[in-house]
């Protein structure tokens, strides 16, 4: 019976009763839900997510849980409770994430950063750079890291490839790189004199560029403790500078002091870009 008809009365139509003496009814409140059997549903072939939007489709509450499986594929349904049940009722849901991790790994928030410098954030880590997508940007830096597959704070096995967009600058910008080379090594022991070799130095490498009347710095070789009777390589083959900005400067820094080392100054030569 429709929600809002009468069911019943009391007393009943054609009984004589005083006037305005009270009649009691009884209203529908609509049909009683029939039980539904999950199992007819097919949940078992679909993904957690799938599962999900299907139920709730039905008007079910879904409670999604993930847990590790070494028999589950990653992504669909461990299990799922109760098998029958009346709309409105609250379904578990279990869905796979996979085999449980040996060596877990959580992923860094790479976006926003230099190329190089996410690059050794992920091996940090034990993790590896995966595939790399160029893309035009009017409002990212060519250089900059856009975006990544896997999100921040995921937790994945170690030594996981991390795919991510790069930016290639604005479409001018992506028709040219400005590119510069140096192959030198600077002897360490110059600095430190005797004792060298039982001295360490922590030791990076930056790229010094004046962009737009602004220092701009980028690291092209992260912190390295080494000992003072080495002698350092610096080495870069294709050094990718600013858009526009034809000289730089390579400078070694002592990372503990900050203070700058040696310089070398380079120049960057547009080239083309196919």
């Amino acid at each position: 019976m429709k929600k809002g008809d009468v069911i019943s009365q009391t007393p009943k139509a054609g009984e004589i009763v005083d006037r305005y003496s009270a009649v009691s009814v009884v209203i529908s409140s609509g049909p009683e839900h029939p039980e539904i059997d999950l199992t007819t549903l097919g949940l078992d072939s679909l993904t957690a997510e799938a599962a999900k939007t299907l139920l709730e489709g039905k008007g079910f509450i879904v409670n999604l849980q993930n847990q590790s499986s070494d028999t589950v594929e990653s992504g669909k349904i461990i299990s799922y409770s109760p098998s029958k049940a009346k709309e409105g009722a609250v379904i578990s849901v279990i869905a796979s994430t996979g085999p449980a991790l040996t060596n877990p790994v959580v992923v860094p928030d790479i976006t926003g950063k230099e190329e190089e410098v996410g690059e050794e954030m992920l091996a940090d880590l034990g993790l590896v750079r995966g595939t790399v997508t160029k893309e035009t940007s009017e409002e990212v830096p060519a250089g900059t890291i856009i975006r990544q597959t896997i999100a921040p704070n995921t937790q994945v096995e170690g030594g996981t490839a991390i795919d991510y967009v790069v930016s290639s600058g604005s479409a001018e910008q992506a028709k040219y790189k400005y590119l510069a080379s140096i192959e030198k090594s600077y002897p360490l022991q110059n600095l430190i004199g005797p004792g060298s070799a039982s001295t360490q130095l922590n030791i990076k490498i930056q790229l010094k560029q004046t962009v737009n009347g602004k220092d701009e710095f980028r690291d092209l070789m992260g912190p390295v403790t080494i000992t003072g009777d080495q002698q350092l390589p610096v080495v870069f083959k294709n050094i990718e500078g600013a858009y526009g900005v034809t000289s730089g400067e390579v400078q070694i820094v002592n990372v503990d002091t900050g203070d700058v080392i040696n310089s070398y100054p380079v120049t960057f030569v547009p080239i083309p870009q196919s």
